[in-house]
């Protein structure tokens, strides 16, 4: 038997089940307890510095994720949040905007 859970907060989380088998007539329940912490996942850098360009100019910069976790991490951007402000349009691109960064 597995149990998956995804959380959507931080903290400790409880949560009861329970678990039948009609034909055999067993119920058993189940108390499920854990506690969520922020994954230790993290930019390589704080910060880019993308030097001085002319107008309409462009200057490319890798920024790798590091998973300092003992499992993969999914990762997935919302396009949302990627956008600048309106002054700039879509000056800024992240690819890939979903992943797995591996342990």
């Amino acid at each position: 038997m597995v149990f998956e859970y995804i959380p959507d907060a931080v903290g400790e989380h409880e949560s009861h089940w329970i678990f039948r088998i009609p034909s055999e007539n067993i119920v058993q329940h189940f108390l499920v307890v854990g506690r969520v912490n922020e994954p230790n996942v993290l930019f390589e850098t704080g910060k880019i510095k993308f030097g001085p360009l002319l107008l309409q100019g462009k200057n490319r910069e890798v920024v790798s994720l590091i998973n300092q976790e003992h499992i993969p991490f999914s990762f997935s951007f919302a396009k949302e949040s990627v956008k600048g402000s309106p002054d700039f349009g879509d000056s800024l691109r992240v690819s890939p905007m979903s992943g797995v960064v591996p342990a």
